[in-house]
């Protein structure tokens, strides 16, 4: 078990000592402990806005309501599906699948899924030839689904005319 550092050891208590804030009494006590943690906080928010600067988009409201209604349908938070957006806008591609392909895609993995348990529980019964069609068929139903992964994901989407 970690050991605590004793509270007198601590910066805060450096500071009151420095501050020269009497310590036995209660009242002035507890009035600097509030006044430092105040300043504490303060340093540190300070601090972190420097370290990591925010950014704030603005939208009009039909925007914003578009926004979330797009973001609805990949059930995502609306920030991680602005960030996605625009990393796809950077990179000149869509990274984002259109709601109906994330169903067709989930049902084929349900499917490659249940054959592979059908297949567990069956090979002792198979025999050599059979086995290896079996192995052969999901090895090409995964490479068409893996096909169908990358395509929307590499290929960038030209503008309409």
């Amino acid at each position: 078990m970690k050991r605590r550092k004793s509270r007198y050891g601590s910066k805060m208590w450096e500071w009151l000592y420095e501050s020269g804030i009497d310590i036995t009494d209660e009242n002035a006590l507890m009035a600097a402990k509030k006044a430092y943690r105040k300043q504490y906080k303060r340093d540190h928010a300070r601090q972190q806005r420097s370290d990591n600067p925010e950014v704030t988009v603005r939208f009009t409201q039909d925007e914003y309501q578009s926004l979330r209604v797009f973001a609805g349908q990949y059930q995502r938070p609306l920030a991680t599906t602005v960030k996605a957006c625009y990393q796809a806008y950077r990179q000149g591609s869509s990274n984002l699948l259109k709601p109906k392909q994330y169903g067709h895609i989930e049902q084929m993995l349900r499917i490659i899924q249940s054959d592979l348990r059908m297949l567990s529980k069956h090979i002792h019964r198979m025999g050599q030839q059979e086995l290896a069609e079996v192995v052969a068929a999901l090895a090409s139903r995964y490479e068409g689904l893996e096909k169908q992964l990358k395509h929307p994901l590499k290929v960038p989407q030209k503008p309409r005319d």
